[in-house]
């Protein structure tokens, strides 16, 4: 009779080289067992990830997570591992991890600091949502693809630099981050570029996100001929827009949530729009219900 094997996902706690700092830390005797901060899985092709924190870790202000268990090099941090985790303010990730899954440090909201290492490919869904303390994020080169969600309602964000590798940008990465005012894109990325800290596509015909930080006016270049729906969407201090001519179709919904914008202009300062806003009853936004201009069909 054969043997069957069958591969089992094993689920560990780590008790290897890893490092906090509590707030009020106790003194450990030179006899006590290593501190437990993390439950480990490894899945059957040996990769492993990080899927939850135990009673200490999550005491923990600052962690330093491991590169290697005696199971091999962590590659993942698994779905919500940090999610709504209050008593973390930094962390520090080694370079062998790949990818940050889904909510995995959502609504750290007093996490001030966090690296994230040449290594990392993929920020999943919502992966730093919530992390209103953050006041900047540097994307390595080394991602690939930054999911929806992943930075909504980082409410201290100023600045998030984008690097070359990125080829994706998910639906309301950058949602409701009024402090936002500079997306800046590296400029060897393939896929997406910069100007004046708006997010564009790399030929700048689409204009993608304005940062919700944006005051006063703003030109978008006569490059672009599209604007996504929800390109401004929160940036409720913006007055005024000078827009490109060559800008044939823009949606319904485009200036959704801009209650002070008063004025959409051509280059010539020729009012294009008379716009007229009605406020939704739960306050969340404005509605278009007007937009006129010779030539320029609504969608």
């Amino acid at each position: 009779m054969k043997r069957i094997v069958i591969p089992i996902l094993f689920l560990f706690v780590c008790l290897f080289n890893v490092s906090c700092h509590k707030e009020h830390p106790k003194i450990q005797d030179e006899d006590e067992k290593p501190v437990q901060l993390f439950s480990y899985y490894v899945q059957p092709g040996g990769s492993v990830g990080i899927s939850g924190l135990t009673e200490e870790g999550k005491a923990c202000s600052e962690i330093t997570i491991p590169e290697k268990t005696e199971y091999g090099f962590i590659t993942y941090i698994g779905a919500r591992v940090f999610q709504n985790d209050l008593n973390l303010l930094n962390i520090t990730i080694p370079n062998c991890v790949t990818s940050i899954g889904a909510n995995a440090f959502s609504d750290c909201s007093r996490m001030t600091n966090i690296t994230l290492p040449e290594g990392v490919e993929s920020i999943e869904d919502s992966a730093f949502s919530g992390c209103s303390k953050l006041p900047q994020i540097t994307i390595p080169h080394s991602v690939l693809s930054i999911g929806q969600n992943a930075f909504r309602d980082c409410i201290g964000l100023t600045n998030i630099i984008i690097s070359s590798g990125v080829t994706t940008i998910g639906k309301n990465a950058f949602y409701n981050c009024p402090s936002l005012t500079n997306i800046i894109v590296d400029d060897n990325n393939t896929q997406f570029s910069t100007i004046n800290g708006m997010l564009y596509n790399k030929n700048q015909t689409k204009l993608i996100r304005c940062p919700e930080g944006k005051k006063g006016e703003i030109t978008i270049p006569e490059s672009v001929v599209s604007i996504e729906d929800d390109a401004f969407a929160g940036c409720t201090g913006l007055t005024s827009i000078i827009i490109s001519a060559n800008i044939n179709d823009i949606p319904m919904v485009v200036f959704d949530e801009c209650p002070n914008l008063e004025h959409v202009y051509d280059s010539d300062k020729n009012e294009l729009f008379a716009l007229n806003f009605t406020y939704v009853a739960n306050d969340l936004g404005a509605l278009i219900t007007g937009l006129t201009k010779k030539g320029l069909r609504q969608s």
